[in-house]
């Protein structure tokens, strides 16, 4: 079934279902995978076997990087938004030239016709797997559907989060941080109902400050501060040319904005 309009992903919903029936002392041994089929998300629950190689390359952040195995254990395949179990999937990856198919089935080894034992590098051929499920969750997933409420996050292949962001009905509602791979802050900035308002900052990849500015609905307003990369002010600018009255509304079909300007 395709995904329907008042389907909200319940992030406690799928970690239960994914540790249903595994003993907490095999947790450490347990990954997770994501595959789509026919538009829907499915969750793969695999467990690493003695047979097992996987890549052991320098991450920010094991948690949540991405990782490759020649061989792993199916326990369980279960559709993300209806928690409904099914036997096998098979995941088609097809990139340029380049097709690629394996079947995933419950209780049974899955392995790769090739692995790279000696390539440490997150895109070459093998099992593409996660150690946490937050990062299988999200991977390859579009925040802007009609079904998702809550915090979405976007993960870098080395583990760093690349995007956060709140969700209500689809659109942003709260604070968005972009980040860069090394982990700190690039933009940050406050959203009610899809639109800018409230402090949005950039920074420079040393963490310092590059921008900031204030916005009301989409619009800046105020000071506009530009700093040098080192800290120090570059210039100040001022906004103030806003066509608002003392009270402006702003309200779509699911969020409604009063704004009062003194």
């Amino acid at each position: 079934m395709e995904f329907e309009e008042n389907m909200i992903i319940n992030y406690e919903n799928i970690k239960n279902k994914a540790y249903e029936g595994i003993d907490k002392k095999y947790y450490d041994e347990i990954c997770f995978k994501k595959v789509i089929s026919n538009n829907n998300h499915y969750i793969i629950v695999m467990k690493k076997i003695n047979s097992t190689t996987n890549e052991d390359r320098i991450v920010v952040n094991e948690k949540y990087a991405q990782f490759r195995a020649n061989r792993l254990f199916v326990i369980k395949i279960f559709n993300m938004i209806t928690l409904e179990e099914i036997d096998e999937i098979l995941n088609k990856i097809i990139i340029g030239y380049y097709k690629y198919e394996l079947k995933y089935i419950t209780n049974e080894d899955v392995y790769p016709d090739s692995y790279d034992y000696y390539i440490k590098d997150q895109h070459t051929s093998g099992i593409h797997f996660f150690n946490s499920l937050k990062p299988a969750i999200y991977f390859c997933f579009n925040p802007k559907y009609k079904y998702f409420n809550g915090n979405y996050i976007n993960f870098n292949e080395n583990g760093a989060k690349n995007y956060e962001c709140e969700y209500i009905n689809d659109m942003k509602h709260g604070k968005e941080i972009i980040y860069y791979k090394n982990g700190n802050k690039k933009e940050e900035c406050d959203y009610i109902c899809d639109k800018k308002h409230g402090k949005e900052i950039m920074y420079y990849e040393n963490g310092n400050k590059k921008e900031e500015c204030d916005y009301i609905i989409n619009n800046k307003h105020g000071k506009i501060i530009m700093y040098y990369e080192n800290g120090t002010i570059r210039g100040i600018f001022q906004y103030d040319d806003l066509n608002f009255s003392s009270e402006t509304n702003f309200e779509d079909e699911t969020c409604v904005v009063k704004i009062y300007l003194t």
